[in-house]
């Protein structure tokens, strides 16, 4: 049922070919976390304007957008984009593409060895190996931004990697940690997620 899809080109100018392999796509990237039973916000992402205006976007000066990297499992973080863009569809449109940019950006630019287990745009999500989340990641490279745009995806500040620390830890024992991350974490952590973001 969900491979279902109306034969003439829709609103967004794509052919029912085009959007048929861009469901295909989908689909193949959602099945490597079927957990999060991904699959089912396929049609929803298609069907979204901003999500397709997202799509196009660039990465930095890569030449990839996450159209790109979600037609391709072989990417290390593909297969957690249709969870990120599930979330951005509970956000609102003009804050959408700016998360998803910076999220991006973050995960694809660093290319350390070991680095592919993180690069993976669900807030929620703990390396293989390390255990470690894109929100230690983000404290450790004092990218207030980013921190800011994961928390307000559901990141947990205290979830702990394989040497038992956190996001907070981390943030608390780096004296170079700017305030701003070191207080929106104290925040989400005492108060849960609901807050306002301040770094737009």
């Amino acid at each position: 049922r969900l491979l279902q899809l109306d034969l003439h080109q829709n609103a967004h100018g794509m052919t029912s070919t085009q959007r048929q392999r861009l469901l295909d796509n989908l689909l193949d990237a959602s099945r490597f976390h079927s957990e999060f039973g991904l699959a089912g916000v396929a049609l929803q992402l298609i069907d979204d304007p901003d999500f397709l205006a997202l799509g196009r976007l660039p990465v930095g000066n890569t030449g990839y957008n996450a159209l790109d990297v979600s037609s391709n499992p072989a990417h290390p973080w593909a297969a957690a984009l249709p969870e990120i863009f599930a979330q951005m569809l509970q956000r609102s449109s003009e804050r959408r593409v700016s998360e998803m940019d910076a999220i991006i950006r973050f995960l694809h630019e660093d290319s350390t060895p070991g680095w592919s287990e993180l690069r993976v745009a669900a807030a929620r999500f703990t390396g293989a190996a390390t255990q470690c989340t894109p929100l230690h990641e983000a404290v450790r490279s004092h990218d207030t931004y980013v921190v800011h745009r994961l928390l307000h995806l559901g990141a947990d500040p205290y979830a702990q990697d394989s040497t038992g620390e956190s996001p907070l830890s981390v943030a608390h024992s780096d004296v170079c940690c700017p305030a701003p991350v070191i207080a929106a974490l104290e925040f989400v952590a005492t108060e849960g997620p609901q807050f306002s973001l301040v770094s737009e």
